[in-house]
């Protein structure tokens, strides 16, 4: 069994959670207390284990299948 390389603080589920719960808040996406928190509470990243953690935590939507004509065709939804 192999060990994943270690990241870097910046590179953290827990920091990029952080990251886009503050910037959800700070556009007006999070409203209540209960939503912050599932936010800083939810693994996102384990929703969509085959992208990069910064991509699960990024403010957009992320494709986990493509249509044959390469649309998508399922995805984890944005946050926002």
């Amino acid at each position: 069994m192999s060990t994943p390389p270690p990241t870097t603080q910046q590179h953290e589920p827990r920091t990029l959670r952080s990251r886009l719960s503050d910037q959800l808040l700070a556009t007006g996406h999070i409203r209540t207390p209960a939503v912050e928190a599932a936010f800083r509470t939810v693994l996102r990243h384990t929703y969509a284990p085959e992208v990069p953690v910064e991509t699960a935590y990024a403010a957009d939507v992320i494709p986990t299948r493509h249509a044959p004509d390469g649309r998508i065709s399922s995805s984890v939804s944005a946050p926002w």
